[in-house]
């Protein structure tokens, strides 16, 4: 397992975080930044031609992580990172060079939380894991993978809970979770490989109502806490009702509604928790069932509006 052991954080002022104090560098340290932007324009230009070349080795990879380290902002690195690694000839195994990126990402994360190449990056790294580990037939390596990447996410929240970034890659791996779980139901394992497989997966809904819950408590104005709460209660999409792992959540709506109410209570102009108690009870969960939205009376004959297309059909003329 791929640790995290990094101190996530903030830098700038976003979302009502506090931006900390700009300390104007001394003449020295002002020098010694010249210096290192040299150096890494130099470096820059020789990686670029490399690629250009394409040179793929494990010396080219070397320069890439020396390169991403001084600047992880970067995207063509990354992006020859990835075909050095995909080309093979690199000294480490697959699974092993994947094991390698996760490491510099986590490096590159502790300056850069919200780089669109650093999170493609990563996700393509966690893909290509979930590739490997489905080839071995591991549920445990691939339950690893999805505790890694839900650690790494869970003290990116803590720092700033609106990180669209993080939350985009949060549900990509879980998706890629549900997918393997729902591939492992289809199967018929023999018992001992069953039970094992039973016990490798992890609930991931309840996994996710945890989350949100946390962070609903610590912060009623959490938008993205609410949405993924309302997600989960979703019912699945047309075609996909068998689909055990996209399943909608049920709920006790009498405890939820008094959770909700309590946030009313405590924050009664913030729209967030308004716009989840409509969902809860007025949309009835986002379902597609019609609703009535309004009646109007016009010249003897009544019209009712409903919220999508209906078939009514009178059973009598007389009706």
């Amino acid at each position: 397992k791929i640790g995290i052991d990094v101190e996530f954080q903030p830098k700038l002022a976003m979302h009502g975080r506090v931006k900390k104090d700009i300390v104007e560098p001394s003449p020295e340290e002002k020098e010694k930044q010249k210096e290192q932007v040299r150096t890494g324009r130099a470096l820059f230009g020789k990686l670029l031609e490399l690629r250009k070349g394409k040179v793929y080795s494990q010396q080219t990879l070397d320069m890439t992580a020396k390169a991403l380290s001084f600047h992880p902002e970067f995207p063509t690195l990354w992006g020859y990172r990835r075909e050095i690694i995909e080309s093979g000839k690199v000294e480490e195994a697959l699974k092993e060079a994947l094991g390698t990126e996760m490491k510099l990402l986590e490096k590159a994360l502790r300056k850069s939380q919200k780089v669109y190449s650093i999170w493609f990056h990563r996700r393509w790294v966690v893909d290509r894991l979930f590739e490997v580990v489905g080839e071995a037939g591991s549920t445990v390596s691939a339950r690893k993978v999805l505790d890694t990447e839900l650690e790494l996410c869970g003290r990116l929240l803590e720092v700033d809970e609106r990180n669209f970034h993080c939350w985009n890659h949060r549900a990509h791996v879980m998706g890629l979770m549900r997918k393997r779980q729902d591939g492992a139901s289809r199967c018929e394992p023999s018992a001992s490989e069953g039970d094992a497989d039973a016990a490798a997966f992890p609930d991931l809904n309840e996994i996710d109502l945890k989350l949100s819950t946390d962070l609903i408590n610590r912060n009623f104005s959490n938008y993205s806490a609410w949405h993924l709460r309302a997600l989960l209660q979703q019912p699945p999409p047309l075609g996909a009702e068998d689909v055990k792992v996209l399943q909608a959540l049920e709920v006790d709506m009498t405890q939820e509604l008094d959770w909700v109410q309590q946030g009313i209570y405590t924050e009664p102009n913030d729209q967030s928790v308004w716009l989840y108690h409509h969902w809860l009870t007025t949309l009835d969960k986002g379902s597609q069932r019609p609703r009535i939205t309004h009646c109007a009376f016009m010249e003897g004959e009544l019209f009712v509006f409903f919220s999508r297309q209906v078939c009514v059909r009178a059973d009598s003329a007389g009706e």
